[in-house]
């Protein structure tokens, strides 16, 4: 069973740049907006898988479920050397299948079943990416929203997805990213606003730099006392 955590915070804090520390020759990328990663030497780092011209390339730009899912199985049976997966940023998933179908859509039930396709979709990748193999991190960096009540939450398109998914409902460890000044930070428990959550023990405080390999370090030391 891989392990899969989410990170959940606002454009600019610094969950896109959590990926600087990771080594890249380990490191698989699904990048959904195809954007440019926010780090000195990503392009070097970071290179556009391609059958023809770069079969060893680590890094897919798609928002296609089916191509993702071809990826993390392709990843998962045949590039042993990669231990960690990023999806970035995985509510566009949501949000492009929305855009790109609303509008072809009639009312009522045609509306009613868009959303609950644009659901199972989200929700069979989150399940999927908990039956790979043991030592494969699964990481997805999330956009998040504040509710009218102050709550943060994953940021989806609305209450009747809401109703249907619970993102971090559906991951055990889930960390809160923010900006505080000029330094962006990992929130590692929940403060009786945001979802933040981790087990007992995993990690000594509350609040950590926003450097991905250190998550992935704690999370193996704690489950299998491994420090690499």
């Amino acid at each position: 069973m891989s392990t899969p955590i989410l990170i959940l915070g606002a454009s600019g804090s610094g969950k896109s740049t959590s990926m600087r520390t990771l080594d890249s020759k380990k490191t698989f990328m699904i990048n959904v907006c195809r954007k440019e990663l926010p780090f000195k030497s990503s392009r070097s780092m970071y290179t556009e898988i391609n059958n023809e011209s770069n079969k060893n390339g680590n890094m897919l730009s798609t928002d296609d479920y089916d191509s993702i899912k071809k990826a993390v199985k392709y990843v998962d049976q045949k590039r042993p050397e990669i231990t960690t997966m990023v999806i970035d940023d995985s509510q566009y998933l949501i949000v492009n299948e929305f855009m790109k179908k609303h509008s072809t859509q009639g009312k009522g039930n045609d509306v009613f079943n868009l959303y609950n396709n644009i659901a199972d979709n989200f929700w069979n990748l989150l399940w999927d990416s908990k039956m790979m193999r043991q030592n494969l991190f699964i990481v997805f960096l999330h956009h998040c929203e504040t509710t009218e009540f102050g709550i943060i939450k994953a940021k989806t398109i609305g209450k009747m997805l809401d109703e249907k998914i619970d993102i971090p409902g559906m991951f055990t460890i889930v960390l809160y990213a923010k900006r505080e000044g000029n330094k962006n930070y990992f929130f590692t428990q929940n403060d009786g606003t945001s979802p933040a959550k981790t087990p007992d023990g995993m990690f000594l405080e509350d609040k950590i730099s926003n450097d991905l390999q250190l998550v992935i370090n704690s999370i193996n030391q704690y489950y299998k006392g491994d420090e690499k």
